[in-house]
């Protein structure tokens, strides 16, 4: 384009029409005309690398503030399941304590009732022994009958023994699922700070 004005020059100078201005005027209008379009260039060029640098950052910037939305997502995921599991195991552990508390009446009551029947037994036997005159048959009638029931309180004392250790032998396990659930949380709590 400065080509073809600057062969224009030339052509102008020869014929200069009447009322037009001086070839030292236009020259230098046509050289501030190129300039200005020179400098209009290179700030729009200038203007359009800014723009696409910006747009490079904020592309990197909207991915990064992605990942992190995924990640706090997952987080909140993470803790929200280990909160849910800790709920259960208190749950579970609220109901072995009050299973554990019942078994506990229930140990006390069959202690009682066998030192009761205890008593009885002693006291019949002293009856027996008073009663020498009753008949043996009579008498060994009444033992077997308490032989019986002490041996199944001894069964049922047995048996409540046995779901007692295996109630702490859970709580003990629960214990620890709990400690390692909140060691987890822990963990992760503060990994995201």
């Amino acid at each position: 384009m400065l080509s073809l004005l600057l062969l224009l020059l030339p052509l102008g100078a020869a014929l200069p029409p009447p009322g037009v201005a001086p070839q030292e005027e236009v020259d230098i209008l046509v050289y501030g005309v190129l300039q200005l379009s020179q400098a209009l260039h290179e700030t729009y060029s200038a203007t359009g690398q800014r723009l696409e640098r910006a747009g490079r950052r904020l592309g990197r910037c909207q991915h990064l503030l992605w990942a992190l939305q995924h990640q706090a997502r997952q987080a909140r995921q993470a803790m929200d399941e280990l909160r849910e599991a800790v709920e259960g195991l208190k749950a579970k552990e609220t109901a072995l304590g009050l299973q554990t508390h019942s078994m506990a009446q229930a140990f006390q009551a069959t202690l009682a009732g066998r030192l009761l029947l205890a008593e009885r037994l002693k006291e019949l036997e002293e009856t027996l022994a008073g009663l020498a005159g009753r008949s043996p048959r009579h008498r060994a009638t009444e033992l077997a009958a308490l032989k019986t029931q002490v041996e199944q309180q001894n069964l049922t004392l047995q048996a409540l023994a046995k779901a007692a250790q295996r109630q702490q032998q859970q709580a003990a396990r629960q214990a620890q699922q709990l400690a390692r659930l909140w060691e987890q949380m822990e963990g992760r709590a503060g990994a995201r700070t």
